[in-house]
């Protein structure tokens, strides 16, 4: 197991390990200086709630569990219990049993990432709440925070970036790239 890198952020700092010393294995954690690309490498499967691990686990043909509902959820390349039984009953019994995915549900993969990372470009500063993300170790500014969300709110919507981008996104041959290539 492994904490979530941005466990300081939202306060669960140490809840794992706690949780682990309980069951007495906190020697299954994972120390924080571990990096993603060596769980990548190393290991045939991993089971998250819903971080970027799984797209990469996906993208490398790998099955991902998952324990909540995540947008990338629901497209058919991640194992999904449909409740809290299924889900134990999985961990316990099956996990490392879970088949590499097939070359459909890695393509289908592809097209969620590039409809999330390029085409919808979710990851600039300006696209998020308040106008600044949040990064381990960087000091975030409520007062900036503030601002910047009332100063956005006199904005005209169709001025908004998002809303050009989305705009741009519909009137393109694009808006049908998660469907898949029947699609009419």
């Amino acid at each position: 197991m492994k904490e979530h890198p941005s466990a300081d952020i939202y306060n669960e700092k140490g809840i794992i390990n706690k949780l682990l010393k309980k069951l007495d294995c906190e020697q299954c954690l994972l120390s924080d200086d571990v990096h993603s690309l060596t769980i990548l490498n190393e290991l045939d499967v991993v089971v998250t709630c819903g971080g970027t691990i799984g797209l990469e686990f996906v993208y490398k043909g790998k099955p991902v569990v998952l324990g909540a509902r995540p947008p990338y959820s629901r497209f058919g390349f991640t194992t999904e219990p449909d409740g809290v039984f299924e889900y134990e009953n999985l961990l316990a019994t099956g996990v490392e049993h879970l088949p590499l995915l097939s070359s459909a549900q890695r393509e289908m993969c592809n097209r969620v990432i590039y409809h999330d990372f390029v085409l919808l470009n979710n990851y600039e500063d300006d696209l998020e709440l308040g106008g600044q993300r949040v990064y381990l170790g960087r000091k975030f500014s409520y007062d900036n925070f503030y601002k910047t969300v009332i100063s956005y709110n006199s904005v005209v919507l169709k001025e908004q970036k998002v809303y050009g981008m989305l705009e741009d996104f519909f009137n393109s041959d694009d808006k049908l790239l998660l469907r898949g290539s029947d699609a009419e």
